[in-house]
């Protein structure tokens, strides 16, 4: 633009008047000047866009990335979760069980017969002479609570075993 306006004022100060075709290459020459620098600008405007918006999408990719992960870690401690709540179920029915179980054996009617029902608190009761029925109560309780511990763990590694068998059984239930 300014080499346009130079050029301008040489000519009207020399005194000759500019020909038609001269004014014509003048003006196409100051196109292409007025077309380079757009040029130059869009280049410009193109290299920081182009550059801000990598960044965006390599930051936005490791988000992604971060949350894919973070949904495949909750999925599996949801799977976790679930199988843990079945063994909690199972193993309260089993103590309800147990508890039935208690207060069948602390029922005056019983006879010594029933007590094949807890094969280790009898061996644990055998001998043992109680005067009152809550006494008797009490000490079936803590040999439940002795043999809590090696009960459950018998019970775990009796899943594992259960698994397998169901595993060859191609997915049929297996009782015990």
């Amino acid at each position: 633009m300014v080499a346009l306006i130079v050029l301008m004022l040489t000519r009207c100060s020399s005194g000759v008047p500019a020909s038609p075709s001269d004014k014509l290459w003048e003006e196409i020459g100051n196109v292409k000047t007025m077309m380079a620098a757009v040029s130059d600008e869009l280049e410009k405007f193109n290299t920081l866009y182009l550059g801000k918006l990598e960044y965006r999408m390599l930051s936005m990719a490791s988000t992604l990335s971060s949350l894919d992960s973070n949904v495949k870690n909750l999925q599996e401690r949801a799977h976790v979760w679930d199988t843990f709540q079945l063994h909690v179920a199972a193993w309260n029915d089993q103590m309800s069980t147990l508890d039935k179980k208690v207060d069948i054996l602390s029922s005056s009617d019983l006879e010594t017969s029933n007590y094949h029902i807890f094969g280790s608190i009898k061996k644990q009761l055998r001998g043992q002479h109680y005067e009152t029925l809550e006494d008797i109560r009490k000490a079936v309780r803590q040999c439940l609570r002795e043999d809590e511990t090696k009960f459950y763990s018998k019970g775990i590694f009796k899943l594992t075993e259960r698994r397998e068998k169901c595993m060859q059984r191609n997915g049929d239930y297996v009782e015990k």
